[in-house]
């Protein structure tokens, strides 16, 4: 389990070089075939939750998971669900296989979109070449005693750029689901 993932602490991202640091870390173990539990402890702002979700899914291998945590109670985050696929092109050995020096953000492609993260100090806007549709969570958090979530959401707006600010992160899907 890697905790602390992605960020000191709730809002509180890494610097780049250590962001970058512990992101390689997660490859090498994904590379290896090994469980790897991203354990983050999240404010619950949309802002942070994807950015970790998207920098999540830079390092996905076929054995890795995330858990946004707030508290000790039962928690559900809409953007668990959102569709995008499977990765494409395997695991890379350094999260710098994923820069986009372009763009100046961070990228990997999946079959039904691509994570966009932007784990550096200056906002960056990035043409995405094309109508994609943008994962927007609407609702989550701690799950009611009623277990009813039928609120909680994501809405998927049509956008042919993104403007990431510093620390944040985007998923993107290729059609509307």
């Amino acid at each position: 389990m890697i905790e602390g993932f992605g960020e000191w602490g709730a809002s509180d991202p890494f610097a780049l070089e250590d962001w970058e640091l512990q992101m390689n870390r997660i490859l090498g173990l994904t590379r290896l075939g090994k469980i790897v539990i991203a354990q983050s402890y999240t404010d619950g702002s949309v802002a942070d939750r994807m950015f970790l979700l998207a920098s999540y899914l830079l390092v996905k291998g076929p054995r890795s998971f995330i858990n946004l945590d707030l508290d000790l109670d039962p928690e559900w985050w809409p953007e668990y669900e959102i569709p995008i696929g499977s990765y494409v092109g395997g695991v890379p050995a350094d999260v710098s296989a994923l820069y986009d020096g372009a763009a100046g953000v961070y990228r990997r492609n999946y079959t039904n979109g691509q994570v966009l993260v932007n784990p550096g100090t200056t906002t960056r806007t990035v043409s995405l070449g094309g109508t994609y549709y943008r994962a927007d969570p609407v609702g989550g958090g701690f799950v009611p005693s009623t277990g009813d979530t039928s609120g909680w959401r994501v809405d998927y707006p049509a956008v042919t750029s993104l403007t990431l600010g510093p620390g944040r992160g985007a998923i993107v899907l290729n059609s509307r689901p």
